[in-house]
């Protein structure tokens, strides 16, 4: 007689389970065995079987997201133990708010080894990021710098509306010109740094002003009465240009015309920038290729808290400037587009995951919304979970919870680190400990610093 027994198979168990073997054990999603069962394709496809070098620098972001994820939790009573894999596996099976900083941590973590790599030149396929030639004052900073706005080094000349000081092709940073409250960016004029030394001083009456030549336009001729170029240090052609207090000045259309040259105004586009849109895109093959067919719940919030950690690294590129001339001087800045450190984008990640949303989905079946009625919509930046965290205070195999028990605790705090949270109301044990530093220190001729060996005696508090 034959029997047969149902067995139910959660929708979602294949999602978890393939969620927790590509952070995991990234290798076992390009092995051979499993490539027929899941059927690898497109850009994954390549990247297991082509990229080895690319896989390499993956596998260092995922430790280098979990590193950090370690060091942003250690005073935490979930302190992201990522080398215990069977209590990690836990986790990610779930979709509490420490999933979802798991999952964008990770995510940051290859966006930013893949971007470092490509700036080492450690990859072939792609380098550090370019720079086209964008129009001055536009104000186009997707990828972090390849495509950044000219910027002096002066203080105050930065702002995105308004006030830009733009270059010209000769060098010679303006001013745009405004009209009462209004500005349009691309309503500005130039003296060239030739025009200037040959009609600027000498022939005033034929001073002409014109578009720059990437800027495009026509030609606009002016011929004002009174105006005079002073001249400028280092070299400048001219400092300022204004209308004089007797004759017609300038048009009213045109009401200033502010020329910066001076030394400290120099700047100009170079170096390498990292090339952190490669990153993102290589970050988003791995970890997104076999979900964005799917759009159940869980799917979704993964996606959004995968980006939600490359746009950590994104937003947060930094300008790195270094000065040229003679005796230190900063007659000239390079400039470039350079990766924050990684602490940064893990603080910033933890301070979303304090703020996190719980979400539901939606009727329409693509989307979520917050589960209060009463919260606002989370942004792209924001991280979002549906489940409710488990209690991590004592040992749970199913959970994933390591307990507390012989944590270190802060007797002075009243957060998270201090032992009547950390300890879950279990009380503390005190010990001592003996720590060894360095102390009285001195420097002896040529070149050797010499010093004592002091012991401190240190009061320790562990959790019961």
């Amino acid at each position: 007689m034959l029997r047969f027994a149902c067995v139910h198979v959660s929708p979602f168990a294949t999602s978890r389970a393939e969620g927790s073997n590509v952070l995991l054990d990234p290798d076992r999603v390009c092995e051979s065995k499993h490539r027929k069962s899941r059927r690898l394709s497109g850009k994954l496809a390549d990247i297991c079987k082509n990229d080895t070098s690319l896989m390499r620098e993956i596998h260092r972001g995922i430790s280098l997201g979990f590193r950090e994820c370690e060091n942003q939790f250690r005073h935490n009573m979930w302190n992201c133990s990522w080398t215990i894999k069977r209590s990690m596996r836990r986790i990610l099976a779930k979709d509490t708010r420490e999933t979802a900083f798991v999952h964008a941590i990770t995510a940051a973590g290859i966006t930013y080894a893949v971007t470092k790599a490509c700036t080492m030149g450690d990859l072939l396929e792609c380098s550090c990021q370019k720079h086209p030639k964008s129009k001055p004052g536009s104000d186009d900073g997707r990828g972090g710098g390849g495509r950044g706005r000219f910027r002096p080094a002066a203080a105050g000349g930065n702002r995105r509306r308004g006030g830009n000081r733009v270059p010209n092709p000769n060098g010679i940073l303006i001013a745009p010109y405004q009209q009462g409250a209004h500005t349009n960016p691309a309503a500005y004029s130039t003296l060239t740094g030739p025009e200037l030394a040959r009609n600027g001083a000498a022939r005033p009456q034929q001073a002409r002003l014109r578009r720059p030549a990437m800027g495009g336009g026509r030609i606009q001729r002016h011929t004002p009465k009174g105006v005079t170029v002073s001249g400028g240090g280092g070299g400048g052609v001219g400092s300022a240009v204004s209308s004089g207090a007797t004759g017609t000045g300038l048009p009213k259309e045109l009401p200033t015309l502010t020329i910066l040259t001076g030394q400290e105004e120099k700047w100009k586009w170079g170096g390498c920038d990292d090339n952190v849109n490669f990153g993102v895109r290589k970050s988003k093959d791995f970890l997104d290729a076999r979900l964005r067919k799917k759009s159940d719940i869980k799917t979704l919030v993964r996606l959004h808290n995968n980006d939600a950690g490359r746009l950590a690294v994104k937003q947060f590129m930094r300008m790195e400037c270094k000065c040229h001339g003679l005796s230190g001087s900063c007659t000239t800045k390079t400039c470039w587009m350079k990766l924050p450190p990684f602490s940064e984008v893990g603080a910033r990640l933890k301070e979303h995951f304090d703020g996190a949303t719980k979400v539901i989905a939606r009727n329409d079946g693509h989307s979520f919304m917050p589960d209060d009625a009463t919260i606002k919509l989370p942004t792209k930046r924001d991280l979002v979970y549906t489940e409710d965290s488990d209690d991590f205070c004592e040992p749970n195999a199913k959970t994933g919870s390591l307990g507390t028990h012989g944590r270190e605790c802060n007797i002075t705090s009243s957060g998270v680190d201090g032992c009547s949270l950390m300890c879950c109301k279990r009380g503390q044990a005190h010990s001592q400990v003996e720590v060894k530093r360095n102390c009285n220190c001195s420097f002896k001729w040529c070149c050797e610093v010499t010093c004592s060996t002091c012991i401190d005696v240190q009061d320790v508090y562990t959790c019961k």
